[in-house]
């Protein structure tokens, strides 16, 4: 089945690994509190047709697999404002896939919205990301609830890896101007700065592809 909903986050990056795990003392340090942190590791396949057909139409295909599952994901692809706060629409839905080349879904897959967009052309894998996240909830006692992320990032491309750390920020509850107050309580703090490219145009760039 395929679930459909609205992504409200602040993305940051963080200068180091080092760094980048001081972020649930950063944020206790401003006054908020935070749950037991938990880990996930996960391997993104970023797939799009030989002539990028769903990047065109303003989409990012991400086959995620993580635990033994997989979960193919559309997610539009939107500005971020200056400050890194992003707004996207995202479909998911979970799949069977056991690793090969093959990459062939069911016309029905993610609402119907995929196929139009592959046709009869192939699903070829772009470019790869393998996350490790430690992930833990901010609360505060006006009813903000968000989930936080510290991501260690490596992006692989046919002849080309790079590395990095960022923030995510998720909203889970309550409105978009608390989200930005925390945001910015945390770059006041750290002087990280907010992340302008998502992870896939990040991965576009090195794979070649722009």
């Amino acid at each position: 089945m395929t679930a459909s909903s609205h992504e409200i986050e602040a993305k940051l990056v963080a200068p180091s690994a080092d760094e980048l795990l001081m972020l649930p003392e950063h944020i206790k340090a401003l006054g908020y509190q935070i749950s037991d942190v938990r880990r996930h590791v996960t391997l993104d396949h970023y797939l799009d047709t030989p002539d990028l057909d769903i990047f065109r139409d303003g989409w990012a295909l991400r086959l995620r697999d993580s635990a033994g599952k997989q979960q193919l994901t559309m997610k539009a692809l939107s500005q971020p404002s200056p400050d890194g706060i992003a707004c996207r629409t995202e479909l998911e839905q979970d799949v069977e896939w056991d690793g090969g080349v093959e990459l062939d879904f069911d016309d029905g897959v993610l609402g119907g919205k995929l196929t139009p967009l592959v046709g009869d052309k192939t699903l070829w894998q772009l470019f790869h990301i393998r996350q490790d996240r430690m992930q833990f909830d901010i609360v505060t006692e006006e009813g903000l609830k968000l989930e936080a992320s510290m991501d260690q990032i490596r992006w692989e491309g046919q002849d080309a890896v790079d590395l990095g750390f960022e923030v995510e920020l998720e909203l889970k509850e309550g409105s978009e101007n608390d989200l930005r107050t925390v945001s910015k309580r945390l770059i006041d703090r750290t002087d990280w700065q907010p992340a302008i490219a998502s992870k896939f145009e990040r991965g576009l760039g090195v794979a070649g592809l722009v």
